[in-house]
């Protein structure tokens, strides 16, 4: 975060107050990078077949959001997915639009709100210990969330 500095001219109430709200909005500005990154981990981290995982990340504010949404199935045959590159699969485009929309509905919050992430797929929790298809095939052995909040918050997690 960048240094602060502050000049009081006049009431030391006054100056701690504008001091406050500065300090406020430079952690949240910073949080607020910090969660966009995160997201864009966690979006790059989950593997892609039918896109039902990867759609139903969301971010919300003030509860958990649990609904669930069916995933964008174009191209119809996503292909031998395990066999791609995380990021090369042809269903991942159309079904990463939708976090990063409700992440970015989260930070529109004015003021300061704890921020949920969900995922209502199957497939979440088994792709995140790197269980599907399989342990020995999976493309996701080291974590998608607790890598991506390791990477982005450190020994904060």
């Amino acid at each position: 975060m960048a240094g602060l500095k502050y000049h009081a001219d006049g009431s030391l109430t006054k100056m701690f107050d504008g001091l406050f709200e500065k300090v406020e909005r430079a952690v949240d500005t910073e949080l607020d990078r910090k969660l966009k990154i995160l997201n864009e981990l966690i979006l790059a981290r989950t593997p892609v077949w039918e896109g039902d995982t990867i759609h139903n990340w969301r971010w919300s504010t003030r509860a958990p959001d649990y609904r669930h949404e069916d995933p964008i199935s174009s191209p119809a045959y996503p292909g031998r997915t395990n066999r791609m590159k995380l990021g090369s699969e042809p269903r991942r485009r159309a079904n990463e639009t939708r976090p990063r929309q409700s992440l970015a509905g989260a930070l529109r919050a004015k003021t300061p709100q704890d921020i949920y992430l969900t995922n209502s797929s199957d497939s979440a929790a088994a792709l995140e210990y790197g269980l599907l298809p399989t342990p020995k095939n999976s493309r996701s052995k080291r974590g998608i969330v607790r890598l991506s909040m390791k990477e982005v918050f450190g020994g904060y997690v």
